[in-house]
């Protein structure tokens, strides 16, 4: 379950590198392109919450990569995944997903 929280990330890296590859006239296909980034990220992130749930929504945590690293300190990138997490992933998806409606 732990392994799934990089797609956070990746679907709407992936739909910024898309969108650089683009040509610079192309206002519609930019605009699917931010439009299936961000529904893909609310079905993603209802699908993985539902099933997050119904494993007794244990709090994940893993600590991906770290940045900078010294004998008395580190500085790392860490996924963290719990209640209130779950809240603002999907009420931030879903007013992404909104915004990005109402802009087309």
């Amino acid at each position: 379950m732990e392994t799934l929280l990089p797609v956070f990330i990746l679907i709407p890296l992936l739909g910024f590198l898309i969108s650089l590859l683009l040509p610079r006239r192309a206002e519609t296909a930019l605009s699917r392109v931010a439009f299936l980034t961000a529904g893909a990220l609310v079905l993603w992130g209802a699908g993985f919450t539902l099933w997050w749930l119904l494993q007794g929504s244990p709090v994940l945590t893993i600590k991906e990569f770290s940045l900078y690293s010294s004998p008395g300190y580190e500085f790392f990138v860490d996924l963290y995944f719990d209640r209130i997490t779950a809240t603002y992933l999907f009420m931030g998806a879903v007013l992404t997903f909104l915004i990005t409606l109402y802009s087309r």
